[in-house]
């Protein structure tokens, strides 16, 4: 099956929100362990099918001048997520632990 770059961002955002959802089932349920795993699956896929479709776009619709600027800058994103990601675990923490 051959999927267009963008019926690929779509299939990805269906991903993300079956992994947020998972996580939110992980709450209400007493099998969190389950839903936190099957949330993190549904996010790994998704990010396996984002990073291709996002280099096939950067290769088929940046000017030739720039595909290397937008490409670092694909992934200073993805790296200031994951740094912003820990920070936002170590404020919860904080608050938990002081409120």
């Amino acid at each position: 099956i051959y999927l267009t770059i963008f019926e690929k961002l779509f299939f990805v955002i269906i991903l993300g929100g079956l992994g947020l959802f998972s996580f939110a089932l992980a709450d209400f349920t007493g099998w969190i362990l389950t839903y936190i795993v099957v949330g993190n699956v549904f996010l790994a896929a998704g990010e396996l099918v984002l990073t291709p479709a996002i280099y096939a776009f950067i290769n088929n619709y940046c000017p030739k001048d720039i595909k290397t600027t937008m490409l670092g800058t694909w992934l200073l994103f993805v790296g200031t997520g994951g740094y912003l990601g820990g920070f936002y675990v170590s404020l919860i923490r904080y608050f938990n632990q002081h409120h």
